[in-house]
């Protein structure tokens, strides 16, 4: 993964989503969205991306897309994946999608990371089928965007996973299962101030997915055997 990349995967896991603008016509909003990805000043074109999220559909999703692939600062592509991540109609979410499927390298990275940042069930069914594709970053972040969302029905895929050839890949599955292990309503004990030990959702197959997590260590060598 080239160096550029991975600081903006170590950002986008970091910082948080971008805070809407309003204008008055979609037109005028992608057209000023564009000037102002043009200044010299990294935060100025930061701040850019605002201007787009009163507009949920695909052509401002599209905007965003073509700016956050264009930009080279990492922290400026951060807030470009988060904005991508804030389209939430059925347009936009449509012309993810179809971007995804022929996307490859940093824009199917950046994609990817978008996807991720979606609460709920988008997308789960294609995060699941790239799970079988060739490229191994590809694999890995479909992984841990499976994760995050919780995909129970993507278990039997992730535990394939464990198998990869690819170190990355399965530290990514390993990674996906540790996210399903912790409640998203667990509260710190009032007293302590302490979490309580993971809880196991019922649904989670602890016994096939843990067997499958030592097979992995096994066949993993160097620091990368503690995931």
């Amino acid at each position: 993964m080239p160096n550029r990349l991975l600081v903006l995967v170590c950002l986008f896991v970091l910082f948080g989503a971008a805070v809407p603008a309003h204008a008055d016509d979609e037109a005028d909003a992608r057209r000023d969205f564009r000037a102002e990805m043009k200044h010299n000043n990294w935060k100025v074109r930061r701040s850019a991306f605002a201007m787009l999220l009163d507009y949920d559909g695909a052509k401002p999703f599209q905007e965003a897309l073509s700016a956050t692939l264009k930009e080279k600062n990492a922290g400026v592509q951060l807030e470009g994946i988060k904005t991508l991540a804030a389209f939430e109609t059925p347009a936009a979410h449509a012309a993810l999608l179809k971007e995804l499927k022929r996307a490859k390298g940093e824009k199917a990275a950046i994609l990817l990371m978008a996807l991720a940042e979606q609460k709920g069930d988008s997308g789960v069914d294609e995060l699941v089928q790239l799970l079988g594709d060739k490229d191994p970053m590809k694999v890995g972040l479909a992984a841990l965007a499976l994760g995050g969302k919780r995909a129970h029905k993507a278990t039997a895929n992730l535990v394939t996973a464990l198998s990869h050839k690819e170190t990355r890949v399965r530290s990514a599955a390993a990674r996906a299962f540790k996210a399903w292990a912790w409640s998203d309503k667990t509260k710190p004990d009032k007293r302590s101030g302490k979490l309580p030990e993971p809880k196991m959702p019922e649904w989670f197959d602890e016994k096939t997915i843990t067997w499958a997590l030592i097979d992995a260590m096994e066949t993993t060598e160097g620091t990368a055997r503690g995931d």
